[in-house]
């Protein structure tokens, strides 16, 4: 009997691939007599061709705190949403900067195509497609591109609306003959940026200095749950800080810590200090969190608070906030330490590997993309290794999966689909000791 006190659920991978779609292609094929006589020949004029061009901007949202700690607009390019949040209103507006070094692929035909052709943003976030023939286009952008998530980080599109949530923004266009498309536009509003710095006219937003001490913060390490480490999606964790008193002011427990922006994901809004903190000393501040129930990058920013209730943080400028990022996986897509990933550029896990790099979760969804630019579309394999910690019992190992996978435990081979099937649900239920068990999991 399977003892239910010790049965976990570990779905190792949701991972799906665009399948690779066969058409049979009609031919008609007739025959007729040739004219006697043969037509006079006019030669064809040679179509002009035409461009696309357009800018990638950060569309500014900034966020300062009421008198209630809760976030309100900071600047005119806010718009509230029907959760009583903001977000960046998707116009462009003056001083509002350009976004350099994003790269765009222009596909033939409609989305999302095959691209043929990429670009990349200037140091004034413009781009441009020149020389393309009379033809329909598939303009994207995909935030998660790796060179691209480093410049946008956590954040959502806000032109055009149509991609607010999801990471790839496209447009479909068709250019004319000769014909110059230019504003071609994306708008992208990150996650607390920029951090609201008011003017010295404006006290209640920002710590003016009180008479004899300054209230400054200096973060020192993050003790729990570095930034981007994965959480098992509804599970409760607790995010801690160290932070140094970097002032001339003694922090008492009149002082708190607050929520600034960004993802809360279940935190108290107001969290004060449990003792007093002489300037030059070290304090932990911590903050009981869920994990959001989608799986995904979160990002949350928190500020501290006088007992005056003014908004401090750390340089340079002093308004800084701490910050926390974590990964949101499904339970069991995870190991100790995550997983040591190579990726190959054939279906075969042909050495040399292409890629390798450590994930620290497996649950992908690359839809008609790839994990990697130095990866193909179609047609690449990868394989994880990791080791976690059981307890003894029967666990059910389960693997979603398009194209095939094979699954080691402990170099026992317990899940075996090496082949080209659409998105399907694979398990096996093996029977651990308790302690540390090594997992392969193979995928093309």
């Amino acid at each position: 009997m399977t003892d239910t006190s010790r049965r976990r659920m570990f779905p190792m991978a949701g991972m799906a691939l665009a399948s690779l779609a066969a058409a049979l292609l009609a031919c008609d094929l007739s025959f007729a007599p040739l004219p006697t006589a043969m037509p006079t020949l006019t030669p064809l004029p040679i179509p002009a061709t035409g461009d696309i061009s357009g800018r990638v901007w950060h569309d500014l949202c900034a966020l300062a705190l009421s008198t209630s700690y809760s976030p309100v607009p900071f600047s005119p390019g806010c718009m509230p949403l029907d959760d009583s949040t903001f977000q960046a209103n998707g116009l462009e507006e003056p001083g509002e900067p350009g976004l350099a070094g994003l790269r765009l692929l222009l596909a033939a035909g409609a989305c999302p195509g095959t691209p043929f052709e990429e670009t990349t943003t200037d140091a004034d976030g413009a781009f441009r497609f020149g020389s393309l023939p009379s033809d329909r286009y598939c303009l994207t952008l995909d935030a998660r591109d790796p060179g691209n998530e480093a410049v946008l980080e956590q954040g959502r599109w806000t032109l055009p609306g149509s991609a607010s949530l999801h990471a790839q923004a496209s447009r479909e266009l068709t250019v004319a003959p000769g014909e110059t498309i230019a504003g071609q536009d994306f708008g992208w509003d990150i996650d607390g940026l920029p951090i609201p710095t008011p003017a010295p006219a404006t006290p209640t937003s920002v710590a003016a200095t009180p008479v004899g001490c300054t209230d400054l913060a200096g973060f020192v390490q993050d003790v729990t749950f570095p930034d981007g480490s994965p959480v098992i999606a509804g599970d409760a964790f607790r995010k801690v800080w160290r932070v140094r008193n970097d002032g001339t002011c003694t922090w008492t427990t009149g002082y708190a810590l607050v929520f600034s922006s960004g993802e809360r994901m279940g935190g108290e809004a107001v969290i004060p200090f449990k003792a007093s903190v002489a300037p030059g000393s070290t304090v932990d501040l911590g903050v009981d969190l869920v994990a959001p129930s989608a799986r995904g990058t979160y990002r949350g920013y928190w500020l501290l608070r006088n007992d005056k209730g003014l908004l401090f943080g750390m340089p340079t400028t002093g308004v800084n906030p701490l910050w926390l990022e974590v990964v949101v996986a499904k339970a069991g897509s995870t190991v100790n330490g995550g997983w040591q990933a190579d990726y190959f550029a054939n279906r075969e896990l042909r050495s040399p590997a292409a890629l390798s790099r450590r994930d620290p979760v497996i649950d992908f969804d690359w839809g008609r993309g790839s994990p990697d630019p130095a990866l193909p579309l179609d047609s690449f394999s990868a394989r994880w290794r990791g080791a976690t910690s059981f307890d003894q019992g029967v666990y059910r190992f389960s693997v979603t999966v398009d194209d095939g996978a094979r699954l080691w435990v402990d170099d026992n081979l317990v899940i075996d689909s090496w082949k080209s099937e659409s998105t399907r649900d694979l398990t096996a239920d093996v029977g651990l000791s308790r302690g540390e068990h090594q997992l392969r999991l193979e995928y093309f």
